[in-house]
């Protein structure tokens, strides 16, 4: 009996990779290896060494497009395909998704020869870049080390161009990287995974969506490649983000202070420039009359043109969140000036819009629209909601029959948004302010204390304190810096409440177990400790913590634990003025253990590391 890999060469020999119309071959790997596209090009695995350590994966975020992709283990298993010969001259495209398990591994063979070092397309993790070898002889260049900058574990879209007049193109995730002219662009492939003979140069990680062409693909048809994986190559929708599989969602409603009243020109704009649209923060929002809209956060989508917490609600979760790969932040807002929670806003207690106020309808019907938005933006994401913020009451103060019907309709109305979104939605509370002297001061208490009382009563309320916010000279709205300030006490707030969920089940939530003051594991950390230092609140064993080595004469090192998702800097107490002063800047953590060396020539020192969430703002 043959071996089969003899089998597998003997195939490749008599079976040439053929094309109908411009695909060659379309490899999914949603749920098996066959060619997709009707060249029926089929591939077939050879699983050498352990077994069943390669094959397609389905697990949500092991791929990019559709339910699957192909994942390599280490010992050069590899995909045979039909052999294809492109000659010098002849034009061609390879398109792959590609994410590498080492990204300091040298080398990582997508695709080419097998049984030979001559042809192959691989990254290079320590040298950054992407190599692709061709040894057909005619004249020019064999071999191209296009400089990616890729060294890390996220997916990446490569797609190499090569053109009848001796170009070969390196795109990265639908851009232009680098050119290179006078190639020899002829090129041999028979398989996928490994593609030369010497060391353990194969590919170790997963691959998505391998297309082949026989035609030289223009940029924007390996944009529309990238963004939505169309085989009739359409033209890019720049909308759509498959690479985004964990969206954060904050829904935002009330009355004049949750749309906006603040003027854009109070925005702050270093380090990031928060007067301008932000692309990389989605959000959907309705204004009264209008259209509800999918677009980017920035300020003027109010119904007088300024802006409202999201700003900085969205910018700061942004800041935590964009170290933590496939992760982005969302907002849904719909709020009216001038509403009441009595009747405009009033609940129906149920998840439907039953009995509901109209405006209350319009935020449901505006959220739901928001959710199917998203849904098609961010094909491959599964929704996080990061709770509620209700700025709302001061249509509520204007006589005493309505300002004491406050608490039940806010009990009421927050029972009936977590029927509607999930039992489990925190819910935050922005307490009308003393500041707020245009309000009749008796209704106004009545309403602050409606707002106190539902906030307590249930772990899953939070009341964010507005009474030290800035306020706008007609004592009714808050100013620039106070709406930025209403946005960045909600987005801490939300932190905590994802970093709770991922580690308190409901009951225990509903229970107070996850409260900010409760020591759930028993090891002298509250939970708002253990949150900041990223830690598990529910293991006594795991806590952020550093320690203090002894180096060498006049220095001493200090280690600690850091996460992506935390700043950190080391202070020391100065003893005679007993402030603590940092030795070095605040800083991201990189998710390792960090070891800084620092001189030291006393006999005694006290140091602390602190750490915090990375809002920006130090």
């Amino acid at each position: 009996m043959s071996h089969p890999l003899s089998i597998t060469r003997f195939i490749l020999l008599f079976l040439p990779l053929v094309s109908y119309g411009d695909i060659v071959a379309h490899y999914s790997f949603d749920e098996n290896f066959n060619d997709s596209s009707a060249s029926g090009n089929h591939a077939i695995l050879t699983d050498v060494g352990v077994q069943g350590n390669s094959g397609i994966t389905q697990t949500t975020g092991d791929f990019v497009f559709g339910g699957g992709a192909m994942n390599f283990s280490s010992d050069r298993d590899f995909l045979a395909i039909p052999s294809r010969t492109f000659g010098s001259g002849s034009a061609y495209s390879i398109a792959f998704w590609a994410r590498v398990n080492d990204p300091a591994r040298l080398w990582n063979m997508v695709i080419g020869e097998r049984g030979n070092t001559n042809f192959f397309i691989a990254p290079n993790g320590q040298d950054d870049n992407l190599r692709w070898r061709s040894i057909i002889t005619a004249g020019g260049t064999r071999e191209v080390d296009f400089n990616s900058g890729v060294n890390d574990t996220d997916w990446h879209h490569y797609a190499i161009v090569a053109t009848t007049t001796g170009n070969l193109s390196l795109y990265l995730d639908g851009a232009l990287v680098s050119t290179s002219s006078n190639v020899r662009t002829g090129f041999i492939l028979d398989t996928i995974g490994a593609a030369f003979t010497d060391g353990d140069f194969d590919f170790e990680g997963q691959l998505d969506e391998v297309w082949v062409f026989d035609e030289a693909l223009d940029s924007s048809e390996v944009a529309g490649l990238f963004s939505s994986n169309d085989s009739e190559i359409t033209a890019p929708d720049p909308m759509t983000d498959p690479l985004v599989t964990k969206l954060i969602v904050i829904l935002q409603g009330g009355q004049s202070n949750a749309d906006g009243r603040a003027n854009p020109n109070g925005l702050p704009t270093t380090p990031i420039n928060l007067r301008e649209e932000r692309e990389e923060i989605p959000f959907f929002y309705n204004i009264e009359g209008g259209n509800p809209t999918l677009g980017n956060l920035a300020p003027g989508l109010s119904e007088s043109n300024q802006f409202g917490p999201e700003i900085t609600l969205g910018d700061s979760l942004d800041r935590i969140y964009r170290a933590e790969a496939g992760t982005k932040i969302a907002i849904i807002k719909y709020a009216n000036g001038g509403t009441n929670l009595f009747s405009d806003w009033q609940a129906g207690g149920d998840n439907t819009t039953s009995g509901d106020g109209p405006d209350y309808v319009v935020f449901q019907q505006t959220v739901t629209s928001g959710l199917s938005a998203l849904s098609t933006r961010f094909p491959n994401a599964t929704i996080h909601y990061g709770g509620m913020l209700w700025v709302q009451g001061e249509s509520d103060t204007i006589n005493s029959s309505v300002s004491n019907a406050y608490e039940a309709n806010l009990r009421e109305f927050i029972a009936d948004i977590r029927a509607t979104y999930g039992e489990n939605l925190a819910f935050f509370v922005s307490r009308l302010s003393t500041a707020q002297t245009r309000l009749e001061a008796a209704d106004l208490a009545i309403v602050r204390d409606a707002q106190d009382t539902v906030a307590e009563e249930d772990s899953r309320n939070f009341l964010l304190d507005t009474d030290s916010f800035g306020m706008k000279s007609d004592d009714l709205h808050f100013d620039s810096a106070g709406q930025q300030a209403i946005g960045r006490a909600a987005a801490e707030l939300a932190a905590y409440v994802l970093w709770r969920d991922e580690h308190f089940s409901a009951a225990q939530i509903i229970s107070g177990l996850g409260d900010f003051n409760e020591d759930a594991d028993g090891d002298g950390r509250s939970n708002e400790q253990e949150f900041l230092g990223n830690s598990n609140p529910l293991s006594s064993n795991i806590l952020f913590e550093s320690r203090v080595l002894l180096n060498q004469e006049q220095s001493l090192v200090i280690e600690y634990e850091t996460s992506v998702l935390r700043s950190y800097t080391i202070q020391r107490l100065d003893l005679t003025t007993l402030d603590w002063v940092n030795l070095a800047p605040i800083a991201r953590g990189s998710g390792n253990l960090e070891s800084p060396e620092l001189p030291f020539d006393e006999e005694t020192g006290i140091f602390r590391i602190l750490t915090r969430l990375p809002l920006g703002i130090e």
